[in-house]
C-alpha cells in the first residue's frame, strides 16, 4: 500500500471516486484540473483519493476526500489526512478541509486534529442543485475546520558542503532521503581542506572539486525522480532542489569577508517566518555561514530589534559540525552568537569515514568489498552510477592524484584496502540524525539514533557499549546502527529504477499499543506490546531491546569518563573500560523475540530513573529494512 500522485491527464479516470465525496460534477470541475490528487493504492488499485488546492497566504485545502465504498472503515481516510498533513507542511502553514455537518465527518476530521473554526449555515441548500444525504441526515451548513501545519513539518535543514568525495557520497544519500527531511537549501562552501583559489589575491585552488558537482547530483536526482515519487510522494521536485543550490564563500579557508549568494540565501532562510528548528550541516567549513550572521549583525546590531531578533535566531538555528574544518567557528560564531545550539560530531564521523577499518570485524559487514559490491557497486540508476567506492575506477577533477581513492594508483600504494571496499560518508552523521526512523532521536541529543547521540552540551561525550571490542565507546553509538542503515541505503537505491511499487522493497510499519511514554513504580512489571505489518506483504519479525546507556537508572554502571583515542592531533574516538569484575548491567526482558514482552523495574530505581526500550521490526525481503519504536518508561 503506498500514496501516489495522480497526473493530470489520469484523474478523470476516477470521476466515480470523486462523486463519492462530492455529488454535484460541475463543483467538483471547479478545483480538479488546479488541485493535486493523491491516490492510495493497494494491489494496483484506488482504494482512496483526495484533491489538494493551493488557497494562498500559506493556506492549503483538501476539496475532496473519498474511500471506495468496499474499502471504507480500514483507515484509509486517516491514512491520506496524514499524507497531506505530512506533504504540506514544509509549504503551507494552515490545512483546511471543509464537509457537511454530518454527524460522521466532522468527528472524524476532528480526529485527526483539524479544528471547526466557523459554520456557512444553509450552505448546501443554496450550492447543490439536489438534497445531499450523509447517515440519514440531510446536510444544510457548510463546517470549515482548520489547523497548523508546523507540528507536522519534517525537520528543515540547510546543506553546507565543501565537495569531497566523501561529500560527494554524501549528497548521493541525502537526496535518497529528502523524503525525510525538508532540504531547504544546499550551499558549496571551503574548508581546510578544499578551496577554490582567488586569483586576484594570490591564492591557488587547493583540492578543488568545482562547483557544478552539485547539480550534477540534482540532474542524476531527476533521472530518478519519477520512479522515487512511486515509493514515496514527499520527494521534492527537482526544480525546487536546484533553485536553492547555491554558491557560498569559496576562495580561501576561513574566508567570510565576501558577501556571496550562498551567505545572502542563508540569511534568507536565518530570517524567514518559519518556525521550524533549522540545521545547518556543515560538511566542510563554517565560513559561509559565519558571513550569513555577520551580515545579519551588521544589518541590525544597535536597533532596538536587535536583542530580540539576535535571540530569535539563536532560537532557530542548531549547526551541526563535522569536524571543525575552519576557524570561523571560534573566531566569529562562538563568541558572537553564543546561544546557538551545536551539536559537534569531532570524533564519531571517522567510523562513517576513512577510519572503519579499525572496527572489529563483526560491525563492517556492509563496508567491505564484498557486500558493497553486491548491493551498491553495480546498482543501476543516475545517482548508484554517481556512487564511489574504492577503487571503481572514478576521477574526481581537482582532487590531489594520491587523494584519487577510485584509481588502481591508489589501491596499489593502499595494499590494505580492496577494490570496491567502502571509502567515506563522514557527513552523513549530520542528516542521519534527522532520520528519526521512530527512535525519538530528535527530541534530544543523549536519546541518539542513526546519527549517533551526544552528551547534553553537544559533544560525543558518551558511550555505548561495544560488545566486540569489549569497550565503552562513543563512536558505537554510531556504529551499532551501521548494518540497518547501509540495508536501508541499499533498498533505496532500488527505488530509483522501480517504476512500480510492487518491484521494490519498503520498511514495514511498527506501533505499540500501550503508547511510547509510561510511568512505572520500583518492582512494578512492564508490558509492552506491539503490531507491525508490512507494506509489500512481507513476514515481519519483531523484537525488543534495552538501550542502557541511555536511561538514567543504568548509567550509575557506566564510565562517566572517557579517553581520547588520538591519531597525530585528531581525536579519533572517545573510550573506556568497563571496571573490573564489573559488567554492563543488563535488564532482563522477557519475550524480547515476540510481539509482546516485559521487564521488572528494579526494586532499588529511583524516582526519575528512565529506562529506554527499542522495539524493532525487520521485514523478510531479499534486501531488509527496519522500522523502531522508543518506549521511555520513567519511574514514579
Amino acid at each position: 500500500m503506498h500514496v501516489e500522485r495522480i497526473p493530470n491527464e489520469q484523474k478523470l479516470d476516477h470521476r466515480d471516486l470523486f462523486l463519492l465525496a462530492d455529488e454535484q460534477w460541475d463543483l467538483v470541475e471547479r478545483y480538479l484540473e488546479r488541485g493535486d490528487m493523491w491516490a492510495l493504492v493497494e494491489e494496483g488499485e484506488v482504494r482512496a483519493e483526495c484533491v489538494v488546492t493551493d488557497e494562498g497566504d500559506g493556506l492549503c485545502e483538501v476539496k475532496n476526500l473519498a474511500v471506495a465504498p468496499s474499502w471504507q472503515r480500514r483507515g484509509y481516510g486517516r491514512m491520506l489526512v496524514a499524507h497531506v498533513q505530512s506533504t504540506y507542511a514544509g509549504r503551507f502553514s494552515r490545512l483546511r478541509i471543509c464537509t457537511g455537518d454530518s454527524p460522521l465527518t466532522v468527528p472524524f476530521y476532528e480526529s485527526c486534529g483539524l479544528a471547526v473554526v466557523r459554520r456557512d449555515e444553509g450552505y448546501f441548500l443554496r450550492t447543490y442543485d439536489h438534497p445531499i444525504f450523509e447517515a440519514g441526515k440531510q446536510l444544510t451548513d457548510l463546517v470549515v475546520l482548520e489547523q497548523d501545519l508546523w507540528p507536522y513539518a519534517r525537520p528543515r535543514t540547510v546543506i553546507t558542503t565543501d565537495g569531497e568525495v566523501d561529500d560527494q557520497n554524501s549528497l548521493i544519500r541525502a537526496l535518497l532521503y529528502a523524503n525525510d527531511m525538508d532540504i531547504a537549501g544546499i550551499v558549496l562552501t571551503s574548508s581546510v581542506f578544499h578551496y577554490a583559489g582567488d586569483p586576484a589575491r594570490g591564492i591557488e585552488p587547493f583540492r578543488w572539486t568545482g562547483s557544478s558537482w552539485p547539480f550534477e547530483m540534482i540532474d542524476r536526482y531527476e533521472a530518478c525522480y519519477g520512479c522515487l515519487c512511486v515509493h514515496d510522494a514527499r520527494y521534492p521536485e527537482p526544480s525546487y532542489l536546484r533553485e536553492r543550490t547555491k554558491i557560498g564563500n569559496v576562495s580561501y579557508k576561513g574566508e567570510m569577508d565576501e558577501v556571496t549568494e550562498g551567505s545572502e540565501f542563508l540569511v534568507r532562510l536565518f530570517l524567514d517566518d518559519d518556525p521550524r528548528t533549522l540545521y545547518v550541516q556543515t560538511w566542510g567549513g563554517t565560513n559561509t555561514t559565519a558571513r550569513a550572521l555577520k551580515t545579519i549583525e551588521e544589518l541590525y546590531a544597535g536597533s532596538p530589534e536587535w536583542p530580540a531578533l539576535q535571540r530569535r535566531i539563536s532560537q532557530k538555528l542548531v549547526i551541526y559540525l563535522i569536524l571543525d574544518q575552519d576557524e570561523s567557528y571560534a573566531d566569529y560564531i562562538a563568541p558572537q552568537w553564543p546561544d546557538i545550539q551545536v551539536l559537534n560530531d569531532t570524533s564519531n564521523f571517522w567510523h562513517f569515514a576513512y577510519a572503519w577499518q579499525l572496527h572489529p570485524d563483526e560491525l563492517n559487514t556492509t563496508l567491505h568489498a564484498a557486500w558493497e559490491r553486491e548491493h551498491i557497486a553495480f546498482a543501476k540508476g543516475a545517482l548508484a552510477e554517481r556512487y564511489a567506492l574504492m577503487g571503481d575506477g572514478k576521477w574526481l577533477d581537482g582532487e590531489l592524484p594520491e587523494e584519487q581513492r577510485g584509481s588502481d594508483g591508489y589501491l596499489a600504494a593502499h595494499p590494505e584496502w580492496e577494490r570496491y571496499d567502502f571509502i567515506s560518508e563522514g557527513d552523513s552523521p549530520s542528516f542521519l540524525y534527522l532520520v528519526d526512523k521512530g527512535l525519538r532521536s530528535l527530541e534530544d541529543p543523549t536519546f541518539g539514533g542513526w546519527g549517533g547521540r551526544f552528551s547534553a552540551d553537544g559533544r560525543n561525550m558518551v558511550a555505548d557499549y561495544d560488545p566486540w571490542s569489549g569497550r565503552f565507546e562513543a563512536s558505537h553509538t554510531l556504529t551499532r546502527w551501521l548494518d540497518d542503515l547501509q540495508g536501508d541505503f541499499a533498498a533505496r537505491l532500488q527505488w530509483c529504477t522501480a517504476s512500480r511499487y510492487e518491484e521494490a522493497n519498503h520498511a514495514p510499519e511498527l506501533r505499540v499499543i500501550e503508547g511510547y511514554d509510561m510511568l512505572a513504580q520500583p518492582g512494578e512489571r512492564v508490558c509492552l506490546t506491539c503490531e507491525a505489518r508490512d507494506p509489500d506483504g512481507d513476514g515481519v519479525s519483531v523484537g525488543w531491546w534495552h538501550y542502557a546507556e541511555v536511561g538514567t537508572y543504568a548509567s550509575r554502571w557506566m564510565p562517566h569518563e572517557l579517553e581520547d583515542v588520538m591519531v597525530a592531533d585528531m581525536v579519533l574516538d572517545r573510550t573506556a573500560s568497563p571496571a573490573k569484575g564489573k559488567e554492563p548491567w543488563v535488564l532482563q526482558l522477557t519475550g524480547a523475540d515476540q510481539r509482546a514482552v516485559s521487564f521488572v523495574v528494579p526494586p532499588d530505581a529511583r524516582p526519575g530513573d528512565t529506562f529506554h526500550i527499542i522495539a524493532e521490526a525487520t521485514d523478510d525481503a531479499p534486501q531488509p529494512m527496519k522500522a523502531y519504536r522508543r518506549v521511555i518508561v520513567t519511574v514514579r
